[in-house]
C-alpha cells in the first residue's frame, strides 16, 4: 500500500548516529536538485526515520514529494527511475553520489553509549568506520621529502585508518625513521 506524506508526519530519529556535516548535506542537496531522488529512506511504524535522516531533511528543504510504501520487511522495495537508462550521464552521476555522500559523513560514536543502544552489539553489524579521508595536501605533507633528495619513480601504498589510529601510526612511524618510507623499511627489516 502506498500513501502520500501529507497523511503521515515523518519525524527525524533523535538518536541518529550519523553526523551530516555541511559538505555531506551540500552533496545530498545538490544531488536531489540536479539528479532527483535516487534512493528511498526507511521509517518505522511510528514514522521515525531509521535510515536516511539527511536525505529526508534535504528532500523536505527542496519540496520533494514523499511517497510512503508500507511493508513488513519481507520484501525488498526497488526504486525504479523510469527516466534513466543504463548509459545516461545522470544515472552514472547518481551511482557515484550515492556512495560519495555517505563517505562525506561520519558517526557520532558517543551516541552508541546511550542506554537506547545497550542491547545492540555494534561490532556484530560491522562496527563503526570513521576513517578520515586525507586530502592530497595532507598526504603530501606527511610524506614530504627533502628537495635535494634524488627521486626515482615511486609507487604509492595507501592505508586507511580511523582518526585515532592514523595519529598513532603517524607517531610510531616518526619514532622509527626520518621519513615514513625509512620507518617502514626498518620495521620490515628490508
Amino acid at each position: 500500500m502506498s500513501k502520500d506524506k501529507e497523511e503521515i508526519k515523518i519525524r527525524l530519529d533523535p538518536k541518529n548516529a550519523r553526523i551530516h556535516n555541511d559538505e555531506n548535506r551540500a552533496l545530498i542537496n545538490k544531488s536531489l536538485k540536479e539528479l532527483g531522488a535516487g534512493r528511498s529512506i526507511l521509517i518505522d511504524g511510528e514514522d521515525y526515520v531509521i535510515a536516511g535522516n539527511g536525505v529526508y531533511q534535504e528532500a523536505e528543504a527542496n519540496g520533494i514529494k514523499i511517497k510512503i510504501i508500507e511493508t513488513d520487511g519481507t520484501e525488498l522495495i526497488a526504486i525504479k527511475r523510469t527516466d534513466l537508462k543504463y548509459n545516461d550521464k545522470k544515472r552514472k552521476e547518481l551511482a557515484i553520489v550515492d556512495n560519495a555522500a555517505t563517505d562525506k559523513s561520519s558517526f557520532n560514536e558517543e551516541i552508541f553509549e546511550d542506554e537506547y543502544f545497550q542491547e545492540v552489539d555494534i561490532e556484530e553489524w560491522g562496527g563503526v568506520n570513521n576513517t578520515k579521508m586525507l586530502s592530497d595536501e595532507e598526504i603530501a605533507a606527511f610524506f614530504k621529502r627533502d628537495d635535494s633528495e634524488q627521486q626515482e619513480q615511486k609507487q604509492r601504498i595507501v592505508l586507511e585508518y580511523t582518526i585515532d589510529e592514523y595519529e598513532m601510526v603517524k607517531e610510531a612511524l616518526t619514532a622509527h625513521g626520518k621519513t615514513p618510507e625509512q620507518a617502514v623499511w626498518k620495521l620490515l627489516q628490508l
